[in-house]
């Protein structure tokens, strides 16, 4: 109820997605009533520093020819819980070179290591740690690729994740659940990451979509082409412009 009621009086509506812009026009909200706003990501704190993937390797004694994937985040909720580590297992057995760093709360340490023992995955490539949100960037710059494991859902078309914009402002290529947000359409076509389909985790299935994730993250300039485009799209100046449209004199 007074979310139709925000459809139909507010003088400006913020979706974070294109998706739901479109749906916004299907209910009939008049165009200039609308501004597409994804959640925000800060420039300064997730672009890509080499210094810091020399410096965050060097610590974690990750060599530096080793293929990195990066988990930021909570399991369950939102997000995939045992079936990520089916997904990790079977990423170990096809790369050699992998190693996995997952950041976490402490609360998730204990249950994140039973699911390590129980899907019998290389505890010696696997870094566990929890840092303060202002490091996360950081373990981008040291990463080379990214995971986004949502769960399935039909509103999951309308999300703006953070963390899948922080990856990209890094430049980093991600493994994302399909129909996550607007960057779901762009990986269709081929941009910045590979989908799948949490109800088909098997190796058979994803073995060419590991390999193109791979080859993806050792393109040359792909950084820095990720990076445009993910400053592009959750500058906070999008969010001024759309203020100063709405709060404009009339």
């Amino acid at each position: 109820y007074s979310e139709q009621k925000q459809k139909k009086h507010a003088t400006g509506l913020l979706p974070v997605t294109v998706n739901y812009q479109r749906r916004l026009h299907e209910e009939l909200v008049e165009p200039e009533r609308i501004k597409v706003v994804p959640c925000v990501v800060f420039e300064n704190q997730f672009s890509f520093n080499k210094e810091e993937r020399l410096k965050v390797r060097k610590e974690l004694r990750i060599d530096q020819d080793k293929i990195v994937g990066l988990y930021a985040g909570k399991y369950d909720g939102l997000y995939l819980a045992t079936e990520s580590f089916q997904l990790y297992k079977i990423i170990f057995d096809q790369l050699p070179d992998f190693v996995l760093i997952i950041l976490s709360s402490t609360e998730y340490h204990s249950w994140i290591k039973r699911q390590i023992r129980d899907y019998s995955l290389p505890v010696e490539k696997i870094i566990i740690k929890s840092v303060s949100h202002d490091k996360v960037g950081n373990y981008c710059s040291a990463s080379d690729f990214a995971f986004a494991t949502y769960k399935k859902g039909q509103s999951k078309a309308y999300l703006s994740p953070v963390k899948v914009g922080e990856y990209w402002v890094s430049g980093l290529p991600i493994l994302m659940t399909r129909g996550i947000g607007d960057e779901s359409r762009m990986m269709e076509n081929g941009f910045g990451g590979v989908l799948f389909d949490p109800d088909q985790i098997s190796a058979e299935i994803l073995r060419k979509k590991i390999d193109q994730l791979v080859a993806m993250a050792r393109e040359p300039g792909i950084r820095e082409k990720i990076s445009a485009v993910g400053i592009k799209l959750r500058s906070v100046e999008k969010l001024k412009s759309a203020y100063e449209y709405f709060l404009r004199p009339r």
